[in-house]
This record gives structure tokens, C-alpha cells and sequence, in this order.
């Protein structure tokens, strides 16, 4: 099927390559062009698993209420003669009215900033059997490195001549281009089942036949930023770390995980591990735990050797803890499973004293519980008056995490909830947490500001809302203070899109505990399975 935007020319825009680096190279659309899409189809929502070929046009070539160039001039100078570019797509909406495109794939296609184009979308496209490609640069070999599930997962579309980049491990590894292909269609699918021939000189060869299929992990999201406090009021805690790591020092002889620490809570971790080095006077490093996510199980495993290897005298600070490393069946996929099975091996076995680590995790309690078990403390980074609500935070965030594999090695089951309690701010610090940890892109909507939206335009408020998330899928849509929506019509158009959930999108409804709020959740969302049948108590110390 083929949908042609009427509208006039969208101009490109180029993503940072900080923001795509070793992501999916997918390109995003205007919301309205999304919106107009939908409704071209007749579904009133994007189909699941989406995958689909944007074709661009360059406006000045076909002509869009614009001075075409005249046929001497060749080629066109906006363009350079590229005319045409084809880009996946996956049904994400850009974050203002023009089309972005990933850096990596924007530079493999020639497509600059500020191009003007016509949309063409190209989706139900077929499955390629076969797909014959070769190096740009002919020292990348792709045969021991790469499935053809890395190429379904990155790129996701193939047509002949077509040039893209490849990523391994978060580090680009090399650029390559489509030489043959089939069936010959104009454009068709990658799948894992594509057989991907490498051209090398004179030979073809299939590409990862001896390799296991890789465990894609998505990006992780950020958590909600930690706060930022002046030393002085971390001091008791830095004080406390440097005697104990002094006291291991003093040890002869190795020792097993007595010289490490995990920091939690919402004060910078990194702050008060900085100010024990400098305490200790030894050196400074930091990392980040999500370096130990890899494509496959052997670098996973090698990266967490790498990490722990014959440092000297030092202290490391490893952030991200809970998110590489969470309790084993809790994590978004398995290669979190095999970094904390790593991890646990690691502080089995004897370390020199002066090798010092301090883990710094925002919940205590999604951390693996093998892990901190071979930890010498555990210690809570924020007001003392303040850690009993936080850890009760924490221990619905691990009721949140649920356990079943699919058969993709990835967990999907995931809850749609109801918290409520006093706290506001609170239930929303859970809830963008629990979106970091499963690596969900959350999008927030005030119920108030939603009824108001209601009220003028009607039931499409609703619709574009999860419209909305849907378009960030994987997505956690977060409804804050739902009880100001009262007996309302817009709850019948909510359950209505609850029946029809896209299985990426998954809600979280915050309500204060009152008697009506809970009246209208419990009359209406905990029906049909809405939301699950449980309610989680939200209670925090003022």
C-alpha cells in the first residue's frame, strides 16, 4: 500500500548523532503528517510493528508551488541530483513539524539539513530472501561480526544501491551498499530470516552463519536527574565510605567485595565518590554500567572483565547500576540477566585492597539481591528523614517489574496501574522511573488540561493522546491527577482506547485517594482488565 501526502513540502532536519548513535536508524514524521496518515489508512491507530519506507522527493525536482530549475541546469543544485531518498520508518513522530532523520543515515543518503521534500509513504512491503552487499571500505568485513537480524534491527529496509550504516556494540563499524537483491522489488523488508551475502572481490559469502542471534537491549532512558547538593551536606557520607575502604587497605592479603559500596537515592552519586578518592587520595574514575550492554553474551562478559581489570590504586564509580544489573528476571532482556550473573562472579574473587568501588543506583531494591549481598554497605544518598518513603518507592517499582520472557528474548509484560496517593510529584518520580528502567519513552498529560481539550474539540483529544504515544512506542503514557476529570464522557473514550491498546503502549494513572478518585477508577478502568486488577498505594513521609 502507498499514501502520497497532498500537503506542501516538508523540510529535513538532521539529528544529532549523539541522540542515534548505535540506535536504530529509523527517520521521524510530523505528528499532523502521522495523524493524516492514520486516518488515510481507516484503522484510527498505527498498525503494530509497523514498518514502512518513507519516499522523499526533492521539492524543487517535482515541483511544489516552487521555480522548478530550468532542464539546462543539471543536476539540481539544492539536491545535487540525489532527487530521491528512501528512509525506514517505524511510525515514531518527530518533536516539531519536520521530518528528522538519524546523522549516520542521513550522511549515507546525501539528505542535508533543510532539504525540501515531498512524502511518499510505502508500507505492507515484502520480505527479502536474499541480499547480496559489500563494504564501502573494503577492510570492514562483516562475516564474524554481524546476523542479519543486526540489519533488520538498524536499518530494516532494502533497495538496490542503497547505502547504510552498521553499529556493533554502540560503536559504528563500518558503512556498505545494497548490490543485489530479492525478490526485485522497488524496496522490501530486512527480516532475521534474509540471507545476507557479503561481496568481497570475486567472492560471496554468507554473513554470521556460525553466530548465535544477537539480544538488541533498547536505549536506555534517563531517570529523573538526581539532586544536586553541596559536599558539606554529603560529608558524614564520604567520611563513612573513606574509613571503611581505609580500614580494608589495612587488610593484608585480597579480599572479596569488602572494598565496595552501593550509593542509592536521589542525591549525585557521583559527587560523593569524587570526594572519597580525593579523601583517600588515590585516583578518580567514572563509568557508566550500561557500557556492559552489548549485543551479544561474550562481550558482555568481556566488558565487565575489562572493567574490573588491574586498575591499581583507585576509586571507580560505576553509575547506571540498577538499570545493567537489575534483579535476574527483571530486567528489559536477558543480556541484563548475564552482566549481573558477571558481576556476581567478579566480586566473588579476590581483589587487590587498594581496588575501591563505589555502584551508584537510584533503587536499592532493583538491584540484583546476589549482588548486594557480596556488597560490604549499602548506603542511602539523601536525607535520613526521607529514605523509609523512598525505599517503599523502590519496592513498588520491583512489584512493577514483572518477570515472563517472549520469544524474542525481550520481557513485554508489563502492567497497566493505578497509583494513588497524596503525593503528586511522588507518583510521577515512580512512574518516569519505572519508563528508565524498562526503557520506555514516557510521555506525561495532565487529566485537567486534557478535559479542557476535550470540551473544545471532542473525542479526538483522547484519540491523539494515545496517538501520541503510540508514536513513541516503546512508550509509558502517565495520565497525572486523573480524579479532576470527574464523572466525565471523556472516561468512555478513554476505555475505549484502553480496550485497543497498542501492546507498546502501556498506562499509568495517578489519583489522589480520595473517595471520588477511587470511585471512578475502580467503576470504569478495573473493568475488562483495563488496568490490572491491583492498585499500588502510593504513601510518602511529607
Amino acid at each position: 500500500m502507498s499514501w502520497e501526502d497532498t500537503a506542501a513540502g516538508h523540510s529535513v532536519s538532521v539529528l544529532d548523532a549523539a541522540v542515534t548513535d548505535g540506535g536504530a536508524f529509523h527517520a521521524r514524521l510530523p505528528f499532523e503528517v502521522v495523524r493524516r496518515y492514520v486516518d488515510a489508512r481507516g484503522g484510527g491507530r498505527l498498525p503494530d510493528q509497523l514498518l514502512a519506507a518513507l519516499e522523499l522527493r526533492c521539492a524543487y525536482c517535482v515541483g511544489v508551488g516552487l521555480a522548478a530549475p530550468a532542464p539546462a541546469v543539471a543536476p539540481c543544485a539544492f539536491c545535487r541530483g540525489a532527487r530521491v531518498w528512501r528512509l525506514p520508518w517505524r511510525g515514531h513522530a518527530s518533536s516539531d513539524a519536520t521530518i528528522q532523520v538519524p546523522n549516520d543515515l542521513a550522511k549515507c543518503t546525501s539528505l542535508r539539513e533543510n532539504t525540501l521534500v515531498r512524502l511518499h509513504i510505502w508500507d505492507r512491503l515484502p520480505m527479502a530472501e536474499k541480499v547480496v552487499i559489500k563494504a564501502v571500505l573494503e577492510s570492514n568485513n562483516l562475516l564474524p561480526e554481524f546476523k542479519s537480524a543486526h540489519l533488520a534491527h538498524q536499518v530494516g529496509i532494502v533497495y538496490l544501491n542503497m547505502k547504510f550504516p552498521v553499529w556493533r556494540n554502540k560503536e559504528k563499524f563500518g558503512e556498505f551498499i545494497v548490490i543485489g537483491a530479492l525478490p526485485m522489488e522497488i524496496i522490501a523488508i530486512f527480516s532475521k530470516g534474509t540471507k545476507v551475502h557479503v561481496r568481497q572481490g570475486a567472492k560471496e559469502t554468507e554473513m554470521g552463519v556460525q553466530l548465535h542471534q544477537p539480544i538488541f537491549h533498547p536505549i536506555v532512558q534517563n531517570p529523573p536527574e538526581s539532586e544536586v547538593v553541596g559536599l558539606a551536606s554529603m560529608s558524614h557520607l564520604v567520611d563513612h565510605i573513606a574509613k571503611k575502604f581505609t580500614s580494608s587497605w589495612n587488610i593484608e592479603g585480597p579480599m572479596r567485595g569488602k572494598s565496595s559500596v552501593v550509593l542509592y537515592g536521589p542525591y549525585q552519586k557521583e559527587a560523593i565518590a569524587r570526594g572519597v578518592a580525593s579523601a583517600l587520595n588515590i585516583r578518580f574514575e567514572s563509568t557508566s554500567a550500561l557500557q556492559l550492554i552489548t549485543d551479544y553474551p561474550d562481550d558482555s562478559v568481556a566488558a565487565v572483565n575489562k572493567m574490573f581489570a588491574g586498575r591499581g590504586p583507585s576509586v571507580l564509580f560505576i553509575d547506571r547500576f540498577d538499570d545493567a544489573a537489575p534483579e535476574a528476571g527483571r530486567g528489559y532482556s536477558r543480556i541484563t540477566d548475564v552482566i549481573a550473573a558477571q558481576l556476581k562472579l567478579t566480586f566473588d574473587k579476590p581483589t587487590e585492597n587498594s581496588n575501591f568501588i563505589i555502584a551508584g543506583a537510584r533503587w536499592r531494591s532493583l538491584v540484583e539481591p546476589g549482588i548486594n549481598s557480596r556488597i560490604r554497605d549499602i548506603l542511602f544518598s539523601g536525607p535520613e528523614e526521607e529514605q523509609e518513603g523512598w525505599d517503599s518507592a523502590g519496592n513498588i517499582l520491583r512489584r512493577l517489574m514483572t518477570p515472563p520472557y517472549d520469544a524474542d528474548n525481550t520481557r513485554w509484560s508489563t502492567p497497566n496501574v493505578v497509583l494513588y496517593g497524596w503525593n503528586s510529584s511522588q507518583m510521577w518520580n515512580v512512574a518516569s522511573s519505572f519508563a528508565a528502567c524498562r526503557s520506555l519513552n514516557l510521555v506525561r498529560v495532565e487529566a485537567s488540561q486534557l478535559r479542557m481539550l476535550y470540551n473544545r474539540v471532542g473525542a479526538v483529544a483522547v484519540s491523539d493522546m494515545f496517538l501520541r504515544a503510540t508514536c513513541e512506542r516503546p512508550a509509558l503514557l502517565f495520565i497525572d491527577r486523573f480524579d479532576t476529570v470527574g464523572d466525565h464522557p471523556l472516561i468512555d473514550e478513554l476505555c475505549l482506547e484502553l480496550d485497543n491498546l497498542d501492546r507498546q503502549v502501556h498506562v499509568c494513572i495517578a489519583v489522589s485517594s480520595n473517595d471520588q478518585g477511587m470511585t471512578i477508577c475502580a467503576e470504569n478502568l478495573s473493568k475488562e482488565k483495563r488496568v490490572d486488577e491491583w492498585h499500588v498505594r502510593v504513601t510518602f513521609l511529607e
